[in-house]
């Protein structure tokens, strides 16, 4: 008799924190599409607003 096997659980999917949309705006940027990356910034500031090298990213955008 063989053992049946277990289907393999699936991890759970994390939801992006603020770290991801501030990486992600930086590349935006670096790209050169603004306005992502304002909206970018903007997410991560709106999870975590006391976090200085995120608002200073999203004040350097708008002078872009």
């Amino acid at each position: 008799r063989t053992a049946e096997a277990k289907p393999t659980p699936q991890p759970t999917p994390t939801p992006p924190d603020y770290k991801f949309y501030a990486r992600r705006a930086e590349e935006y940027a670096g790209k050169g599409d603004f306005r992502l990356a304002l909206a970018d910034f903007t997410k991560a500031v709106e999870m975590k607003s006391n976090e200085p090298l995120i608002l200073l990213g999203r004040a350097d955008t708008y002078f872009k």
